[in-house]
């Protein structure tokens, strides 16, 4: 019962992903709306773009720290300087076949996926391919209301099991 075990572990750690912070409307007076260099908002020299503590409403970037540009003018800050919250996903697998006769085997298998339950806090809609993680839970744009608020994370700890019939 002890032996023939098969111990499966997956580890996968994430650097965050490259952040834009836009104003949301065309101050730039160009007529392109669209996110890239003429909608990017000022920064302030010196002031911290992330948050020292992110506080009850998961407040992951400093408000304060950037400001719209002026009507006619473009933003100072760059494109993708920020990076978002990185993530840990821990996942293990535990599996034996067993035989049972000649030509029947039955395989037994438990997985536990995001075993250490770490909370891998969702960056923008961009994705990261990871199951649980996918899309969309930080506002970019200092339009929004809850600019720089994450608002939403990835799966919890799950566990399954199966059994599989070999005949």
């Amino acid at each position: 019962m002890l032996r023939n075990w098969q111990f499966a572990p997956l580890i996968r750690a994430l650097s965050g992903e490259p952040l834009t912070v836009t104003t949301g409307a065309d101050t730039s007076l160009t007529g392109i709306n669209s996110g890239d260099s003429p909608e990017r908002v000022n920064y302030v020299p010196g002031a911290n773009p992330y948050n020292a503590s992110w506080g009850p409403k998961l407040q992951y970037l400093n408000p304060t720290a950037f400001y719209n540009n002026s009507p006619g003018t473009y933003g100072s800050l760059g494109r993708d300087v920020l990076r978002g919250p990185g993530n840990l996903q821990v996942d293990l697998a535990l599996s034996r076949i067993f035989p049972i006769r000649e030509s029947f085997r039955l395989e037994v298998r438990a997985e536990a996926f995001n075993v250490i339950n770490h909370t891998n806090f969702i960056a923008p809609a961009t994705g990261t391919g990871i199951p649980g993680i996918s899309t969309g839970g930080l506002s970019l744009s200092r339009s929004s209301s809850n600019f720089g608020q994450i608002t939403s994370a990835g799966d919890p700890r799950i566990l399954q099991f199966a059994m599989k019939l070999y005949f």
